[in-house]
């Protein structure tokens, strides 16, 4: 899975916005059903994890990791941040 730098960004912005206690992130997992779910939780053993500014703020679980055809993107608004999970293009 490919994440964005604005989607790193986004989710820092989500994470102060809630207050998440130290060493919380948002981690993605899969929900069973062939999606992605977000979950706020430490990460686990094994999962790829995305810092900014130098503190981890998003988690992909292992098991998404080699899924090369899905990207995380998002952009900020003025209602805050908007984003998701989506398809990549075929030329990547």
């Amino acid at each position: 899975m490919r994440v964005r730098e604005r989607a790193i960004l986004a989710v820092a912005v989500i994470l102060r916005q809630r207050g998440a206690p130290p060493g919380t992130v948002i981690r993605l997992v899969p929900d069973g059903r062939g999606s992605v779910a977000f979950r706020l939780a430490p990460p686990s053993f094994g999962d790829r994890v995305f810092q900014h500014l130098r503190t981890p703020v998003l988690a992909l679980a292992a098991d998404l990791v080699p899924l090369r055809n899905l990207i995380l993107d998002a952009t900020l608004t003025p209602d805050g941040p908007r984003g998701g999970v989506g398809r990549r293009p075929d030329d990547g």
